[in-house]
């Protein structure tokens, strides 16, 4: 199984808080809800059993550092704060 998030392409970002899952030939394409970060490309992603994790990219505004998790079973984003542990 693939999943697959796009956040922007040559072009510049895409607004699609759409998550799409490809299994052997099928794609399906799932809406997602909830704290929908903003449009951002060249992010991280990388996904673990049921979520699904998108940290950072560049916005219209700028770099961002946001961590978002999107849950796979329920097609919903929830914003994360990183709590800085710094000594």
């Amino acid at each position: 199984m693939l999943i697959s998030f796009l956040g922007g392409t040559q072009a510049g970002p895409t607004p699609d808080p759409s998550v799409y899952v490809v299994s052997g030939s099928s794609v399906e394409k799932h809406k997602i809800s909830g704290e929908v970060p903003s449009v951002a490309q060249e992010y991280a992603a990388c996904a673990n059993d049921d979520f699904m994790f998108v940290h950072g990219g560049l916005t219209a505004t700028g770099k961002s550092n946001s961590l978002y998790r999107i849950n796979l079973k329920v097609s919903r984003f929830t914003f994360l704060f990183i709590q800085s542990n710094s000594r």
